[in-house]
């Protein structure tokens, strides 16, 4: 799977190691073995384009990584780093206009998983938790995350729409925008 890339990134006439020295050295010292690399002029720049992350999956679970699956886990990803950092951000926001200290704002945050953030909105913001629609597509988004998370990959949708096609990231985008803006700050 990697060795054969590997061995064509390290200028492997130059390092006198055959494919298994090489692989050796990889699972020992990688960082040895990337300074060989460098100073052979071997591209490891190279090495982004294989999106390892990606090819490991390919490897071992090749019904996964299809185009359509490619796209929904890209937006899913991004969009639930978006969103977990603006509720961080609108939490920071709201506990110091009420007087909170930054610093121990920010400490606190940190030690916050996603589901602990939304609890944290559901617990001090939120006056009716189960009919509150930002709460429920935080949810949502939160499922979705953990989906991604599983692997569950089929489960990737939102609205009828599997999160590869443009009008599902659409109307949960939206959802999440409508919903904010319809939320009180504090109960």
């Amino acid at each position: 799977m990697y060795r054969g890339q590997i061995r064509s990134l390290s200028g492997d006439q130059k390092l006198n190691m055959d494919e298994e020295e090489i692989t050796k050295l990889f699972f020992t010292d990688p960082d040895q073995l990337f300074g060989m690399i460098q100073k052979n002029g071997g591209d490891l720049d190279g090495l982004g384009k294989l999106k390892l992350g990606k090819l490991f999956v390919k490897q071992r679970f090749p019904e996964l990584v299809k185009q359509n699956n490619e796209e929904a886990v890209d937006f899913v990803f991004w969009f639930t780093y978006f969103v977990e950092r603006e509720i961080r951000d609108d939490i920071f926001y709201v506990e110091t206009k009420l007087g909170k200290v930054p610093i121990d704002i920010d400490r606190k945050l940190d030690d916050m998983d996603f589901g602990k953030k939304i609890k944290f909105i559901e617990d001090n913001y939120i006056s009716d938790k189960e009919r509150d629609t930002y709460v429920q597509v935080l949810r949502e988004v939160k499922k979705l995350r953990n989906y991604l998370a599983h692997g569950e990959l089929d489960k990737l949708e939102y609205g009828g729409y599997y999160l590869s096609d443009p009008r599902g990231q659409l109307k949960l985008m939206v959802q999440l925008h409508n919903s904010a803006l319809k939320r009180p700050l504090v109960k």
